[in-house]
């Protein structure tokens, strides 16, 4: 769990910085980073994800962990990022794919069927007997049940599954204040860590939001120790790592924003 990850050390060198604007200086180093970055935010902004986006893009190992508190997680649209950040594969089975195909020929057969001899049963009344009606009724009739009865079971056929893979690696922590994890954790991660290049990091009260980083009045410790930064790493991948944390999948995600047609 997260209490047996905890991470010490002082006499460290620092920069420190409490106002507003507390952000710039992070920002700069972070649009300036060249391997890694890290972060830690339980709180996160669309318009600072795309960076991160932009950074994976440049070939940047990207890293984060966050909450499911964030901005567009509750309400996603087609606007919002998460989108972006899980991206959704489709596969087929190609054996099931052939049997429905061929059950919607023979549909489109009997379709056309049950119309022609109705319509030929109606014409042939007025000509013949009034029974070839009744007779091509009867014929119609079972046609059609046959094809509503196959038209249902080719729209319950599944012939797709879907999986959910990540634009970079991240995992949403499940808040301890929803309901069904009572008594199951009694922490949340409000910690904000940026480590970048494993030469820069901070820490403070900035969160990865535009609130954050540009209006709110915060705190942050720009810190450049290399014993420091490798004890933040440390910490970083075993909590990433941890899989006794309350995590959410990226399939349970990926479900909530995706639509999955079965066919």
């Amino acid at each position: 769990m997260i209490n047996d990850i905890p991470f010490f050390k002082n006499a460290v060198s620092s920069d420190i910085y409490i106002g507003r604007g507390a952000g710039k200086k992070l920002l700069h180093d972070l649009d300036n980073a060249q391997r890694s970055v890290k972060i830690i935010s339980p709180f996160l902004s669309p318009t600072y994800v795309e960076r991160l986006i932009q950074l994976k893009n440049k070939g940047v190992d990207v890293h984060l962990i966050t909450s499911d508190e964030i901005e567009d997680y509750k309400i996603p649209d087609k606007k919002s990022i998460i989108p972006q950040l899980i991206r959704q594969e489709r596969h087929t089975d190609e054996i099931k794919k052939r049997r429905r195909d061929k059950l919607i020929r023979i549909n489109k057969w009997l379709l056309s069927s049950w119309i022609s001899i109705f319509l030929i049963s109606i014409f042939s009344s007025y000509i013949f007997k009034k029974s070839i009606l009744i007779e091509g009724t009867v014929v119609s009739g079972i046609l059609f049940i046959i094809y509503i009865s196959i038209e249902s079971y080719v729209r319950k056929k599944r012939i797709y599954s879907y999986t959910y893979n990540e634009l970079f690696p991240f995992k949403v922590f499940i808040s301890p204040y929803k309901s069904k994890l009572k008594g199951l954790s009694d922490f949340y991660i409000h910690s904000k860590v940026y480590i970048i290049d494993n030469m820069i990091a901070y820490l403070g009260s900035i969160n990865f939001t535009k609130a954050g980083l540009d209006y709110n009045f915060e705190t942050r410790i720009r810190i450049t120790d290399k014993d420091a930064i490798a004890g933040l790493n440390k910490m970083f991948d075993e909590l990433f790592n941890n899989d006794d944390n309350n995590f959410i999948l990226t399939e349970s995600w990926g479900k909530q924003i995706y639509r999955e047609p079965i066919n």
